[in-house]
């Protein structure tokens, strides 16, 4: 485990969830031509070509060609992929005229979180030549446009079940379609005739409150924070003024971008030898009059466990013919440094260090998304990390300059054979030799054996 592959692992992480480690900009405009996003920030920026900045809270507008409602569903119908996906339960809009319709909305999803429509019960299918007429019970909510699709089923001819497009919308509750190879009125089948509207990627339904005048009216757009749209860590490209920079994005992003925009760098985000020099590093700059807070990578010592079944214990001579496999386990911990302030009454002072302190529980979420199953890297060949786990979480010092927090994290892992001395060196000898003396009556012999215990035996 490495100190610069956890700070590494902070960075790309923490500052997505908070801004209390970063210097923050607010971000006036965000457009984008042609792949290229240029961003204007309320102050001088001071970054440089190269360098990374984080941007959150961008709201990529798509245009909403359509809005008409049924009751309490609406159908939303765009000029382009709302990238609305399974799993999603709402859906943020802006621009009606009428104000029931903007905001954040839930969406009409499907049992399965698909998103759906719902189920229309059907008076009757007439058949003119190719055109059938569906008349339903009820409002149906359908609109004439390409990317409206229904969905028909329950006629005991299934010439009338298909999925179909509309060719008019004469009322609220009539649509008309083309069918081949009917001449009869549609009959129900034992169970009644229905249809539903096919949802895409062009359309979507949700719910609102109230009866506002429909269809809706104004510049309407969806707003939606697309993964690698304008947010998320970028590359400076260019500065052309000391407010402004650019970088590379997407094409095909809706512009100018909306939403509270902000723009994230230089990290308070490092790593230490051990707590001792970070407490100077951050007296002196409690002593500067600095508040920024920290957040402080310091590496444990690998500790070999010995409560553990070893193949050949480390601390013992190995015999011949032995395995090493080695347990072992390593702490990481993070420091969070915050400053705090004093006032001339005590029991504000003791509530504000109250406050500090659950400040820094707050942070628990979002350094657990950044290293809690995250897996070490090794300069070994044949170690094993297990994914970190936490082993603890608290309050590690308070001196009434500056409060420190910690959170503790542990790999596990083993060393193998392979990471050791390889079994050609580590024979206690390698070859002998020996005299044998033979006396037999008054002659002597000598008989010298020599061996090597690497040579191979040879077959007879």
């Amino acid at each position: 485990m490495q100190t610069q592959e956890i700070v590494n692992q902070l960075k790309a992480i923490l500052p997505r969830y908070t801004g209390d480690f970063t210097t923050n900009l607010s971000v006036s405009s965000l457009t984008q031509t042609a792949g290229v996003a240029t961003a204007t920030t309320a102050s001088a920026h001071k970054l440089a070509i190269g360098e990374k900045v984080l941007i959150v809270g961008a709201k990529v507008p798509l245009t909403i060609t359509s809005l008409t409602r049924t009751g309490n569903y609406v159908l939303a119908i765009t000029s382009g992929k709302h990238s609305l996906i399974r799993g999603n339960t709402t859906v943020e809009l802006s621009g009606a005229n009428q104000s029931s319709y903007n905001g954040i909305k839930t969406l009409y999803i499907d049992n399965n979180r698909f998103l759906s429509a719902p189920l229309v019960d059907i008076q009757s299918i007439t058949i003119s030549g190719t055109t059938a007429t569906v008349t339903t019970k009820t409002p149906h909510g359908y609109v004439n446009n390409a990317n409206v699709e229904v969905q028909l089923f329950g006629a005991s001819n299934e010439n009338y079940n298909k999925v179909t497009t509309l060719d008019s919308v004469p009322t609220s509750t009539t649509f008309t379609y083309t069918v081949h190879g009917v001449t009869d009125n549609a009959v129900a089948s034992p169970r009644s005739l229905q249809c539903k509207q096919i949802i895409n990627a062009y359309t979507f339904i949700f719910e609102v409150s109230g009866n506002p005048v429909t269809p809706a009216t104004g510049t309407i757009t969806q707003l939606t924070t697309y993964k690698d749209g304008y947010n998320g860590y970028k590359t400076v490209v260019s500065v052309p003024t000391s407010t402004s920079f650019t970088y590379a994005c997407t094409s095909t992003l809706g512009t100018p971008a909306q939403g509270t925009i902000l723009a994230r760098f230089n990290p308070c985000i490092t790593g230490a030898v051990d707590y001792e020099r970070v407490a100077a590093m951050f007296q002196s700059e409690v002593d500067s009059k600095q508040s920024s807070k920290w957040a402080v990578v310091v590496l444990g010592e690998e500790i070999t466990s010995k409560n553990q079944r070893n193949t050949g214990d480390g601390i013992s001579n190995n015999l011949n013919g032995e395995s090493i496999r080695e347990n072992f386990y390593q702490n990481a911990t993070v420091y969070i440094f915050i400053p705090c302030g004093k006032s001339n009454d005590e029991s504000n002072d003791e509530l504000l260090y109250a406050l500090t302190k659950d400040k820094a529980y707050s942070y628990k979420p979002s350094i657990f998304k950044a290293l809690l199953g995250f897996k070490p890297s090794s300069n070994l060949n044949q170690v094993k990390y297990s994914s970190l786990i936490s082993v603890s979480n608290g309050m590690f010092l308070f001196n009434g300059s500056y409060y420190v927090h910690q959170y503790t994290f542990q790999a596990n892992g083993w060393f193998n054979q392979g990471d050791g001395v390889e079994p050609d060196d580590y024979f206690a000898f390698r070859t002998f030799d020996f005299d044998v003396l033979d006396n037999e009556g008054f002659e002597t012999s000598v008989m010298q054996i020599d061996g090597d215990v690497d040579e191979e035996v040879s077959s007879v």
